[in-house]
């Protein structure tokens, strides 16, 4: 196993602590890190997957992306200059909708492609 593999997988294992135990806070403390590490893992973590899996899905059926709906989680917010998955979206040209808070139905689409994207990041460094 090389340095890079280890790296990706105690990062992977921060995420998946983090969702079985549901508690971020109690995640990082076991792993010795701070609660802005593992959120930045997290941006990391959903641009890697819209670059990786997402947009090329998309491109190799001929249709373009244009808008990204996203839950307002902190892997997907912040400041258009400074967050990595904001950063992305300018960079490709892509529009930003994010859900209103408290709404089950447009929260229900977004967490189910959080899931997804967990799965895919689980399965790809796997």
């Amino acid at each position: 196993m090389t340095v890079q593999d280890r790296i990706v997988k105690n990062k992977t294992s921060l995420l998946e602590l983090a969702e079985y135990l549901q508690n971020v806070s109690e995640a990082c403390k076991i792993h010795g890190v701070s609660r802005q590490h593992f959120y930045d893992i997290k941006q990391v973590t959903a641009a890697d997957v819209l670059n990786d899996r997402v947009i090329p899905f998309f491109e190799s059926h001929m249709i373009p992306v244009m808008r990204i709906l996203t839950d307002i989680g902190a892997e997907y917010c912040g400041a258009q200059e400074k967050h990595l998955y904001e950063l992305f979206l300018q960079m490709n040209d892509i529009d930003h909708t994010m859900t209103k808070a408290k709404s089950p139905q447009t929260n229900g689409i977004s967490k189910r492609y959080d899931f997804l994207c967990a799965v895919e990041s689980t399965q790809a460094y796997s």
